[in-house]
């Protein structure tokens, strides 16, 4: 009887401990405070796989779990590599349309602390590469067409980017050798040319001197020709003028001779 009521004693309800407001409360926000670290942290981890859309979304479901957090700084951070994943595909397609210098420049927009960095440096380089090889290229069909000035600017583009190119300043010597050949050319048929067209001249002149020497020569200010004088031993003496031959009268028949005899002559 003792003992039982004893246990009576323990187990009755005002032994038990009083329980605190906010214990029933810290027992239901724990576990959505704790889902919303779980989020954050795999947004993070979407950033570095370079989920972008991922990683946003887990940041916005992590501050709705938990208010305190702030994503402010993450989704800056979300944008702008979206940004840079834009400029790295633009780049990568300027390239492929053999645009260097824009593919480079487009790429050096990329900041040094962004994901694709490191992929815009190495796109950067091999634009750069492509492009003194297209100009290298293009500076040997420039010089075996003869086109010297074009091959020189070609060159000097190689020489601006890579001063110690030992093709380009090769190639560069012999252009220059090249364009000065032929500018002494030039300079030999622009003075044949001019001595070519100095000579009709003189023999027009000495024509002319000829002319007023020779004694068949006629003046040209005379109207009508002179016929040429006696004197002169190789003109021909102008033809005589022919006399008329002096014409016999005919005595006329008289008209009572039947016969048309003359009396004188019986």
């Amino acid at each position: 009887l003792i003992g039982l009521l004893g246990w009576m004693v323990v187990s009755s309800p005002s032994r038990q401990p009083a329980k605190t407001p906010g214990a029933t409360q810290t027992a239901t926000t724990a576990p959505n405070t704790e889902r919303g670290g779980e989020l954050y942290l795999l947004g993070v981890e979407s950033v570095k796989n370079r989920e972008w859309d991922q990683a946003e979304s887990y940041f916005k479901r992590a501050r709705a779990h938990d208010e305190s957090l702030d994503i402010t700084p993450q989704l800056q951070r979300v944008a702008k590599e979206r940004a840079a994943a834009s400029d790295l595909l633009r780049a990568r397609e300027l390239t492929v349309q053999s645009r260097w210098d824009a593919a480079a420049t487009t790429a050096a927009k990329i900041p040094q602390g962004s994901a694709y960095f490191a992929d815009a440096t190495q796109l950067i380089k091999q634009s750069r590469r492509a492009q003194i090889a297209s100009l290298y290229e293009q500076a040997q069909r420039q010089f075996t067409e003869d086109t010297f000035d074009g091959a020189l600017a070609s060159l000097d583009g190689i020489l601006k980017q890579v001063p110690e190119h030992e093709g380009a300043l090769k190639l560069r010597q012999r252009v220059v050798a090249a364009k000065e050949e032929q500018a002494r050319e030039d300079a030999r048929k622009a003075a044949a040319a001019a001595a070519a067209s100095r000579a009709p001249a003189r023999t027009s002149r000495a024509a002319s001197s000829v002319k007023l020497n020779d004694p068949f020569a006629t003046s040209s200010s005379s109207k009508t020709s002179k016929p040429p004088k006696l004197n002169d031993p190789f003109a021909s003496p102008p033809p005589r003028r022919k006399r008329p031959k002096p014409t016999k009268k005919k005595k006329p028949a008289t008209l009572n001779d039947p016969f048309g005899v003359t009396g004188s002559g019986r």
